[in-house]
């Protein structure tokens, strides 16, 4: 896919930037998936690491309401000012919801950020230059901004339920479609002069690993193999280093 051309910068000033990164304790699929050691690391740290190794995000929140990740994100670098309410981490819970709540609790603190970058810990193949990249796709006044994976229309997935087809996206070529990624949405908060009103930045990912969405005990099976054999590179040393200190990145 061809990238479009950027626009100049809606703001010359960086904007208040946060990371969120929902993590819920419970899961059907693979319990406990979130803390589960990946190759030396709980899983939702490797969103928190390279957030933080790529110097885009003045905060890296962590959005749980369990004990066990709390403490794993601050040990890994990432901040927990809060705990996420029970009924907002329910299978059922919209993570719009979850992340609402983050942003009323964060300003009733003081803090409000202009643009808001997601970042699931299912996705955890995501590497500081797409991270970079993506940002500055924000800056460059594109209100939202996604990764996003091609796939093709005559898929068996692309059928619902009941075997009907369902009514596609505009696909990029015949026959193509798009999904959007756990790896990054990020999004503006804020209206500021400069932002394009309708304008939706697109990444298609062509690495294979960075498609992994760890949901059951197969997917994480697949991570460890491309992690154990150098399948992957994150951008950064500091991705897979140890913490000196808890809360220390």
């Amino acid at each position: 896919m061809s990238r479009p051309e950027l626009p100049r910068p809606a703001s010359p000033r960086q904007p208040r930037r946060m990371a969120f990164i929902p993590a819920r304790g419970g899961s059907k699929g693979l319990p406990r998936k979130n803390i589960l050691p990946l190759c030396g690391m709980p899983l939702v740290a490797y969103s928190i690491r390279v957030a933080l190794a790529s110097g885009c995000f003045d905060r890296v929140i962590v959005s749980t309401e369990d004990p066990e990740i709390r403490d794993a994100a601050i040990r890994w670098g990432g901040e927990v000012p809060f705990a996420r309410p029970p009924e907002l981490a329910r299978d059922d819970s919209p993570i719009g919801d979850g992340l609402a709540f983050t942003l009323g609790r964060l300003r009733d603190q003081g803090y409000e950020p202009a643009q808001c970058v997601e970042l699931y810990p299912t996705s955890p193949f995501r590497d500081v230059g797409l991270v970079r990249e993506l940002v500055a796709a924000l800056d460059a006044g594109f209100r939202n901004v996604w990764a996003v994976a091609g796939f093709s229309l005559e898929h068996p997935a692309y059928r619902a339920m009941d075997g009907s087809p369902l009514r596609p996206r505009p696909p990029v070529t015949p026959g193509r479609g798009l999904a959007t990624l756990g790896l990054f949405h990020g999004f503006w908060l804020t209206n500021l002069e400069g932002l394009q009103p309708f304008g939706v930045f697109i990444k298609e990912i062509a690495d294979p690993a960075g498609l992994v969405d760890i949901d059951g005990p197969d997917d994480f099976r697949l991570a460890e193999h491309i992690l154990e054999n150098n399948l992957f590179d994150f951008g950064s040393p500091d991705v897979r280093r140890t913490p000196s200190a808890p809360g220390i990145g």
